[in-house]
């Protein structure tokens, strides 16, 4: 039996996985990732909430990371198709999270309940200090397979074409029977054969226990221990499932959240691992990088909105202000407009319903009013203004109420731009930069890439806007209850602070 990478490849069709070694020195070869800042700061912003969060904070926000993660990598498989949105209310536990999963399929929830308890089994390997060893990487498949009894191959048949059989899955087990793939270019792609799986797990576990592959960067670590395992495929089905959760383990490990996919973006995810294959590793890693960004900022949006720091938590703070020094004159505002986005319009509309219907008996109250548009004839660079909404809190008891107004704006260069849309708030104020660079000087960033946003806004972009609205308008109520602490201690109203 062949024993060497060498050997194997002489061996037949399948070409063995490389060495950790030759993955860097390639990637490295082509330039320093341009994420390698913006991932740096992620982490620490994300760092920096969970530090300051309660400890039930940040328990009730990895146990919804690891539900959206489990949800999201079945759907990848094509069990079960999700809308934008969909995962997030799986994660949340809304109530209807079940019939999402199983209006398309009669084993959708034990699906999904398999490839969750397969994170949260990764996630108990690393409390426990454990290293990844063969058998972790069975377990992980026999977990996350427990819902799935057979899989489906094509049989040439005697017309020339093929024939759909079902073959019982061998839980933990590796195959027994060679697997190939056609990729979209019409290429064969032949995965590692049956007879020759035991030395190449061998060697990948080898590979991930090097000096060189625990000391190095852990977006290489994740993009490569996925590749390498998706390249051997050395399970009958469920590879990619058992790959993700694997990635998860470096990522929990380096980033505390897992490596989430997203199913309705899942080509650009395909087209990273085919690259790979033809011996291009710098796309997968950058996507690992990419997408690490967009989960530690959104684990930090969720760890900063949950718990006091709602919407619904600091109009009740106001609320109690109010009741108590109702007929006060206090400067009040709260504005907020929309992007042209009309996801964004809808995510102001509903989070303003849901405030309202605790304010209605308590002299606030919250309206969203369309504003106008500016056009700018400036050059590259500039663009054009969105159209303008302001969303304005008033109060019923006061003859005169102020009103001030914060701005949500659209500017448009140039969508060739790698991160081509750039969310920031600054001094209370969100903008949509086209073009953007990741750079703003605003107090919170978010950037997205050509694919998050066209044709469709991803899950991920949908549910980042839901946090970021929610986020913004508890900020806006925060300084509001502050501005009207501020005048009644000029009134003799308050005690100083």
């Amino acid at each position: 039996m062949p024993t060497s990478a060498a050997d194997i490849e002489s061996a037949g069709h399948y070409q063995p996985f490389v060495s950790f070694q030759k993955w860097i020195d390639f990637d490295h070869s082509r330039g320093i990732s341009p994420n390698v800042m913006r991932l740096d700061a992620a982490l620490r912003s994300f760092t920096e909430s969970t530090t300051a969060a309660q400890s039930q904070v940040v328990e009730r926000v990895n146990k919804r990371l690891a539900r959206q993660a489990a949800a999201e990598s079945v759907a990848v498989e094509g069990f079960y198709e999700l809308k934008p949105g969909e995962s997030r209310s799986i994660a949340v536990d809304a109530a209807n999270w079940q019939q999402i999963l199983s209006r398309q399929s009669d084993v959708g929830e034990m699906l999904f309940s398999s490839q969750l308890d397969a994170f949260d089994y990764v996630s108990l390997h690393i409390q426990e200090g454990s290293l990844v060893t063969e058998r972790f990487v069975r377990e992980l498949h026999e977990i996350s397979c427990k819902a799935q009894d057979t899989y489906t191959v094509h049989v040439p048949n005697a017309s020339g074409g093929y024939t759909e059989q079902q073959r019982a899955l061998r839980k933990g087990e590796y195959k027994d029977e060679q697997n190939v793939v056609t990729q979209r270019g019409g290429n064969t792609f032949w995965y590692c054969p049956p007879e020759l799986v035991p030395v190449e797990m061998s060697r990948f576990i080898d590979e991930l226990r090097s000096s060189r592959f625990v000391e190095f960067q852990p977006q290489y670590q994740i993009a490569y221990a996925h590749y390498a395992l998706v390249h051997i495929h050395p399970f009958s089905d469920g590879n990619g499932r058992v790959a993700r959760a694997l990635a998860s383990y470096y990522s929990q490990l380096a980033f505390g959240v897992p490596f989430i996919v997203y199913s309705d973006r899942k080509q650009t995810y395909f087209q990273a691992l085919e690259a790979t294959g033809r011996g291009d590793w710098q796309m997968l890693t950058e996507y690992v990088e990419d997408r690490t960004i967009l989960t530690l900022d959104f684990a930090r949006r969720e760890v900063n909105s949950t718990g006091a720091n709602t919407p619904e938590a600091q109009t009740a703070h106001l609320i109690a202000t109010i009741e108590k020094h109702r007929g006060e004159v206090v400067a009040n505002l709260l504005e907020v407009s929309q992007s042209v986005r009309t996801v964004l319009e809808q995510k102001v509309r509903s989070a303003v319903a849901k405030i309202s219907d605790i304010t209605k008996d308590s002299g606030v109250r919250y309206t969203v009013e369309d504003g106008t548009r500016y056009d700018n004839p400036g050059g590259v660079g500039y663009g054009v203004a969105a159209p303008i909404t302001k969303l304005i809190v008033s109060f019923a008891a006061i003859p005169e109420a102020y009103a001030r107004t914060l701005f949500y704006t659209l500017y448009t260069t140039d969508v060739a731009e790698r991160f081509c849309v750039e969310v920031a708030v600054a001094d209370g104020t969100l903008s949509f930069y086209i073009g953007g660079d990741g750079r703003h000087n605003g107090t919170d960033s978010l950037g997205l890439q050509y694919e998050d946003c066209h044709p469709t806004l991803t899950s991920g972009t949908v549910d980042q806007i839901d946090l970021l609205v929610d986020s913004a308008i508890a900020a806006t109520i925060a300084r509001l209850q502050e501005k009207m602490h501020l005048i009644l201690r000029r009134a003799g109203r308050l005690d100083p602070p």
